[in-house]
């Protein structure tokens, strides 16, 4: 027995020391060499009791056999042995097992390393790293809430944290779709709502039944985005003036009519595209950060899409500015971070909305109520996005899809984006087909 926990701790040990995590659960890659057992071992020993506890909890899940395949491609946990290594690659973790002298490849950066080498007691340095993932893909499992019992590394998010019961929310977008969904679900966990979209009489009907329904305040403002009009920013101002906003939700988004290419694209289109997702997103953002830095709480949750990921031909300018909010999102969460205020870019593949015009659910599309469902309950949790600061893929098909792109497949590759050029030509041919139809039928 006790060769066994000298074991699990020597484990912990290489767990702690290679930087897998940071002793509060967080993964962590060092671009440094793995460094020797002994020295390891004092590490361990410097570290609180809290991160030698959690340490041995995951060197002793890593030995569970069950555990063993929690995904496909994943290593077997059940290897996992005080002669196994986990090395750090300049951007992800590695796990070598010493048991085989085969050879792996990175798909990420392309650095290769064997178990030879490591077996010779050639320790590798960062950039030797070997097959991707263990790590990410514990995350990414714990995330998803796959694992049994995952309270007790995880606990499940409590929105109260950013706010009482009775402080308000923010919604963009508010009068459809997923906008609609987060006002709704927000309501019925407390919280007013201040409701900002283009059409009033929608966004009145809205505010009357989340007033009868879930007995909270609503305030309203009607203002169309794409004209970027500095008196609907000066509204909205005095609108939140005072009021405790603990969330806001940047849901307001536009895409292109029809996937076109970007030389085709009317002026109109590609200025409202890039007015409404940035610089509304940004505006509004600017508006309502500072009381929430003031009271050093509060959730900015920005949606963003598959389309800001993987470089999308046909819907380029939308694309752009999804690969924008992803950017500035990261960025202003390390900024706002310090202050009490959590950032969270939710990534998505398709949902069933009037922008997405699918009307059929499926394993990989659901409605937005399902959605906005698993956006709420894991925040501050990575899902599919492993390894992507302040961002979340919640929904679990499309967080198996995103982790399986950065992962094996990549998100810029030309094969990949040719065949994403080649869908949404298609898309475009039976859209101009049927414009063709309806307008004979006229």
């Amino acid at each position: 027995m006790r060769a066994k926990e000298e074991g699990e701790e020597r484990n912990a040990a290489r767990l702690l020391a290679s930087g897998v995590f940071d002793g509060q659960g967080s993964s962590v890659a060092r671009p440094e060499a793995f460094l020797d057992p002994a020295d390891a071992a004092a590490a361990v020993a410097e570290t609180s009791p809290p991160a030698r506890s959690i340490g041995r909890k995951l060197a002793r899940l890593a030995a569970q056999p069950q555990r063993s395949q929690l995904l496909p491609g994943v290593v077997h946990f059940s290897r996992l042995r005080p002669c196994s290594f986990y090395v750090p690659c300049s951007i992800h973790v590695v796990h070598f097992t010493l048991s085989h002298s085969c050879r792996h490849s990175c798909r990420a950066c392309h650095s290769h390393g064997s178990h030879t080498n490591l077996e010779r007691g050639h320790y590798p340095q960062a950039r030797s790293a070997g097959i991707r993932c263990h790590w990410s893909a514990v995350r990414f499992v714990q995330d998803l809430q796959l694992r049994p019992s995952p309270g007790k590394l995880l606990p499940p998010p409590q929105l109260k944290k950013f706010g009482p019961k009775g402080s308000w929310a923010v919604v963009t977008g508010a009068s459809d779709g997923l906008g609609l969904e987060y006002a709704s679900q927000l309501a019925a966990k407390g919280f007013n709502i201040v409701l900002v979209s283009r059409t009033a009489s929608k966004l009145d009907a809205l505010a009357s039944t989340l007033q009868s329904k879930y007995s909270i305040s609503t305030k309203t403002l009607a203002m169309d985005f794409s004209l970027n009009k500095d008196t609907d920013y000066a509204a909205l101002a005095n609108l939140v003036q005072g009021l405790d906003v603990s969330i806001l939700i940047n849901n307001v988004g536009q895409s292109h009519s029809i996937p076109v290419s970007f030389v085709e694209t009317p002026e109109k289109e590609l200025r409202d595209i890039i007015t409404i997702n940035c610089v509304g997103t940004l505006r509004v953002t600017q508006i309502v950060a500072p009381g929430m830095v003031q009271r050093k709480r509060g959730l900015i949750l920005t949606m963003a899409s598959f389309g800001g990921i993987i470089p999308t031909p046909l819907l380029a300018t939308y694309s752009g500015s999804k690969a924008f909010l992803q950017r500035w999102s990261t960025a202003i969460g390390s900024e706002l971070a310090p202050h009490g205020v959590q950032v969270q870019l939710v990534q998505s593949y398709l949902v069933t909305s009037a922008m997405s015009k699918i009307r059929k659910t499926s394993a990989t599309i659901p409605n937005p109520r399902t959605f906005v469902k698993a956006a709420l309950g894991k925040l501050g949790r990575s899902g599919g996005a492993q390894g992507i600061a302040y961002t979340s893929t919640p929904y679990w098909s499309h967080a198996v899809m995103h982790w399986g792109l950065l992962s094996f497949i990549g998100t810029t590759g030309g094969l990949l984006v040719g065949q994403i050029k080649v869908m949404h030509e298609a898309i475009r041919k039976r859209a101009l087909r049927k414009a063709e139809r309806d307008a004979k039928k006229q």
